[in-house]
């Protein structure tokens, strides 16, 4: 059995987004991610609260975070007048040491 490349490397890079949208779909795409975060984001605190009885701040501060994120891309796109946009956004993965 061969080892895969995450466990080969420290590292791995992937391409989340990369291309090149009009200025409807750049938003939509855009405000889905931003979302869809959000809204991980408000199940995470919801189990929380019922699992353990509390709130789960960490989750609470980055929808936070995230719906102001989302508000500064909207109000980008309420600015900006092009009708083609490229975006490219990057994950990269990295393990932890215990």
């Amino acid at each position: 059995m061969e080892k895969s490349t995450m466990t080969q490397q420290t590292e791995e890079v992937l391409d989340l987004i990369n291309g090149t949208f009009d200025s409807e779909d750049a938003k939509e795409i855009l405000r889905n991610l931003f979302e869809y975060k959000i809204n991980y984001h408000k199940l995470r605190n919801f189990n929380s609260q019922i699992r353990f009885g509390e709130q789960d701040d960490h989750s609470l501060e980055r929808a936070l975070e995230l719906k102001q994120a989302l508000g500064q891309m909207i109000e980008f796109f309420g600015k900006e007048q092009s009708k083609a946009y490229k975006i490219t956004a990057k994950v990269v993965i990295e393990p932890i040491a215990d």
